[in-house]
């Protein structure tokens, strides 16, 4: 380096390539170490890192087995990095404005420049006179930068999930320009998932996309091998990958010809699936795969670690076939189509073009396309629209922990330079310039603000890794979550912004100290002066603070426990659930399906422990679920617009009776509700109160399609008429927020449209493992090639609904308990360091007669007096400050009235305990000692 340093003197360059373990070999602190090397530029680093990390090694392990040692050891050497760092930068800044000069200029003026660099290279404003001043005092120096890394290790974990989730940009090339297109439909243009038929002319006729690309859920059983798996996979259309800016690692990805129908079955694999199921072999021409019963040549790798936007990583890609024969081709709105945007064309001309193009279909298949419009949305909004304002506002409330953080700091060094007002006169007198002891109480702040960004980074690593173990898994990007170079500059901001803010008081004080009023004063103090009235500003400030975060974590507390009392309309304890695919090509109709299913549930059904299960093709709260046209009988839809899209279980007669979801009126579905009987179904509350409100439900007939006079001639009379037989409880399906839709439950041995993926319920007296077993069993025992992906408690499925709601109000109430400790510790030293100087006063009191009463209650009454202001500020702050995070507030107001009254009544509980030490020490003085304290 260009300053030589204890830690690591200058040598010559190393390779750029480090040849050391690998990062999972590494210890937390070697790697926290890594880190912070970052900070180097980029080309020192290269030549400099691998001798660096290589020297740290070697002097750590020569420091011994002494924890001490090597803790001191790693903390020289990461401030050392950190300084050279922020030189070395600098350098490079300063040398580039001096290239691009002299480019522009023309003139000599490189001499002048390097000397101006190499004086600030040498321009130290550090006393080393604050390190041995801090090692004199401990237990100050500990808590300080405790407190720091607290603050600034929150933060920099929660500025990591906001800049990994909000602010990177999404990990695909040129990633700006990839857009979601919706369709819209309905007066308030809620956004859909887009018809193959839509799609296939978007693709063909837009001009203003560089490519259009289609993706729908597919899961696939693979088989043929020694046990089943179930695979995670989509179906796509060609180009999906370059769309995404990648190519696969082997092979080819999907061609035009690929999604015809009828042509050769083709897969692509992931990379991990390449990896670790195919023996990553390169050659893929002898590679078959036999998926949902249908062999497929695998003809491409995609690369490592590559998620589809809003799927994640999937194991397997098949084609999408686009066949205009199919029923569904033009009717079943289910796919996600995304789209890149041409260098020159803006997200609102694409818009606009593709609104004429659905303009269009409107005209030119009005069964299908009547009232649709589209919408484009950029990929990232789209993505985390449902976590910025949460985590926004969670970054807000660490900030507001950072904040306290520092005024307590600020608090103690200025009490601190109260107490040092006599050594730094004396200074002074001796020849010291002011400017020295500015330099000297700045340093101070600077090492505890360096020290604390030090633990507060280990802290931010923890906690980073803490939430992407237990962050909710509705989190978009996630997995993306690390402390990256931004974080560490972010970190870096937080220790220079906090050094400066609570050191720059106490240095403004020192330099102002009057010499001779000072050196002449005696021990006694007249009172509390200036800096205990600015100290109490502080504590003023800290309890403000403390009462807002404690507001907004009890509202959202009281938000999560509203949600818990949500009755989601069926019994989830003793629930346990898996999910099934039937496989066409062995299962080729209803029939076949219908045969498979009775043989499940009526060996279920009979095994001990469990007492009732069933089927349906849609369980709550896994977002997977039939939705279909409805016409009732009697009141017909005259236009495509005004036909309402309902919730559709398919399912066998023992669904509804083993979730527990309650039978209203009438009768349920029975096993002899098949293709021979007449059709019956059952409907939700909401649906009653939604279409048939005041009217006889039962013996009312729906058809689960458009009216005859919307379709086209080849569709009409294809779609049965189902007599309403019983009414049934709603269920809340999408989430606990949400209210119940209305919704139409028909038997699966009536189900025109075959359905062959359906959810397994059982209620069970068994253990998890147990019933998983029995599960697994029962399934290979009628069909051996049939995975069993997952199964599942249904109690768990409930509570990963509100996983979002716990870690807002676990998040926030951690946090407001940390800022009501800090507000606790600012009360007390206020009060501790107003009883230490004001010893003498207390003893002429006591002396003059005073009962240690009423010296307790004088004492006690300042602190409760301080924090009673801070409640008012806070609460005021509060009324406005819970108005903004309403949107996720449940089932309670922003000013809720018990939650303020609650918040209050704590935080003056907390300020009595505070101020009752103090108080009780100078309530217990000795008049004879106090008199003579000096």
């Amino acid at each position: 380096m260009r300053d030589s340093t204890a830690c690591f003197p200058p040598r010559q360059p190393m390779p750029e390539k480090m040849k050391d373990s690998t990062e999972r070999d590494l210890s937390v602190p070697e790697r926290l170490f890594r880190l912070i090397l970052k900070i180097l530029p980029s080309s020192f680093r290269s030549s400099y890192a691998a001798e660096i990390l290589s020297y740290h090694r070697s002097q750590m392990e020569e420091s011994g087995g002494s924890i001490l040692s090597k803790t001191r050891l790693w903390c020289l050497a990461c401030w050392d990095v950190v300084l050279n760092g922020l030189l070395e930068r600098g350098y490079q800044t300063l040398e580039n404005v001096s290239r691009r000069r002299k480019e522009r200029a023309g003139s000599p003026r490189q001499s002048a420049m390097r000397r101006l660099c190499g004086c600030l290279s040498k321009l130290s404003f550090f006393d080393h006179t604050a390190v041995r001043r801090l090692r004199k005092s401990p237990r100050f120096t500990v808590v300080t930068v405790l407190t720091l890394g607290l603050g600034i290790g929150a933060n920099t974990a929660l500025f990591s999930v906001v800049h990994s989730v909000l602010l990177n940009p999404l990990p695909y090339d040129d990633s700006e320009r990839i857009v979601f297109a919706w369709e819209t439909r309905g007066e308030n243009l809620r956004q859909q998932p887009v018809s193959l038929g839509n799609f296939r002319q978007w693709r063909s006729e837009a001009e203003a996309f560089q490519s259009l690309a289609a993706a729908r859920v597919r899961p696939y059983n693979l088989t043929g091998r020694d046990t089943p798996l179930r695979a995670s996979g989509l179906e796509t259309s060609a180009a999906l990958l370059s769309l995404l800016g990648t190519t696969p690692a082997y092979g080819r990805e999907f061609s035009l010809e690929d999604e015809l129908p009828g042509s050769e079955p083709v897969c692509i694999v992931s990379y991990a699936f390449w990896r670790d199921v195919l023996g990553a072999n390169p050659d893929l021409t002898d590679f078959h795969l036999t998926l949902n019963g249908t062999s497929h040549t695998v003809v491409g790798v995609m690369p490592a670690g590559l998620a589809i936007p809003r799927f994640g990583i999937r194991s397997i890609l098949t084609p999408l076939p686009l066949d205009p024969v199919h029923l569904g081709f033009w009717s079943n709105h289910n796919t996600t189509v995304y789209g890149r945007l041409r260098t020159d064309v803006r997200i609102e001309q694409a818009s606009q073009e593709l609104s004429v193009i659905a303009s269009r279909l409107a005209e030119a298949h009005t069964e299908w396309n009547e009232g649709i419009g589209t919408v484009l949305v950029p990929a990232r909004e789209w993505l985390v629209q449902g976590a910025s304002r949460t985590l926004w506002i969670l970054l807000a409330t660490v900030g507001f922990v950072l904040l306290i953080a520092c005024v307590n700091v600020a608090s103690l060094l200025l009490a601190r330079a109260v107490a040092a007002e006599r050594e730094m006169a004396v200074r002074v007198a001796l020849g010291a310039l002011r400017s020295r002891i500015v330099s000297l109480v700045l340093s101070e702040a600077l090492l505890l603000a360096g020290a604390g960004g030090l633990l507060g980074l280990a802290t931010g690593y923890w906690g980073v890794e803490a939430i992407r173990r237990w962050g909710p898994a509705n989190l978009p990007r996630l997995s993306e979550v690390e402390i990256s170079v931004p974080v560490l500059l972010f970190t870096m901001g937080c220790v220079v912004f906090t050094g400066v803010l609570f050191g720059l008081i106490p240095a403004v004080r020192s330099m102002r100290v009057d010499v001779q009023s000072t050196l002449n004063k005696s021990g006694r103090s007249p009172g509390m002066g200036s800096s205990h009235k600015l100290q109490r500003t502080f504590v003023v400030a800290e309890v403000a603070i403390a009462v807002v975060l404690l507001t907004c974590s009890g509202l959202l507390l009281k938000t999560f426990s509203n949600l818990l009392k949500v009755n989601p309309g069926y019994q989830s304890e003793g629930r346990i659930a898996t999910q099934l695919n039937l496989p066409s090509s062995r299962y080729p109709d209803q029939v076949s399906v219908a045969q498979f299913l009775d043989e499940l549930h009526s060996t279920l059904d009979a095994t001990p422990g469990i007492e009732v299960s069933g089927s349906s093709v849609g369980l709550p709260f896994q977002n997977d679920m039939w939705r279909k046209y409805l016409t009732l009988e009697h009141r017909q839809a005259l236009t495509l617009p005004e036909i309402p899209v309902i919730d559709v279980s398919i399912s066998t007669p023992g669904y509804v009776r083993t979730l527990g979801i309650p039978l209203v009126e009438g009768r349920e579905l029975e096993a002899s509700d098949d293709a021979e009987s007449p059709f019956v179904a059952l409907v939700s509350e909401e649906f009653v109160r939604t279409h048939l409100q005041g009217e006889e439900v039962i013996g009312k007939r729906l058809c689960l399609a458009a009216p005859d006079h919307l379709l086209p001639p080849e569709h009409i009379g294809l779609d049965p008429w189902y007599t309403i037989v019983g009414i049934v409880g709603d269920v809340r399906r999408w989430s606990l927020r949400s209210t119940p839709l209305p919704e139409v439950y028909i038997s699966q041995r009536q189900d025109l449209d075959n359905a062959h993926g359906f959810f397994v319920v059982a209620n069970t007296a068994l253990s998890n493992e147990a019933s998983a077993e029995v599960f697994r069993q029962i399934v290979w025992d009628i069909d051996p090639e049939l995975p069993v992906a997952w199964v599942r408690p249904i109690d768990t499925m409930l509570s990963n609904a509100v996983a979002q709601p716990r870690f807002n109000a676990t998040l926030v109430a951690a946090f407001g308990l940390a800022a009501l400790f800090l507000a606790l510790i600012g009360v007390y030293g206020l009060l501790a360091n107003a009883v230490a100087e004001r010893t003498q006063e207390i003893g002429v009191r006591i002396a003059l007669g005073a009962r240690p009463g009423q010296i307790l209650r004088h004492v006690a009454g300042q602190g409760i007096t301080t924090a009673a202001v801070g409640i008012a500020i806070g609460i005021a702050v509060s009324a406005t400050a819970t108005r903004l995070m309403a949107a996720l507030l449940f089932g309670i107001d922003p000013i809720d009235a018990s939650t303020f009254l609650s918040v209050i009544v704590a935080v003056l509980v907390v300020a009595s305990l505070a101020a009752s030490i103090p108080s009780w020490r100078a309530a217990r003085l000795n008049a004879n000692e106090a008199l003579r304290a000096e």
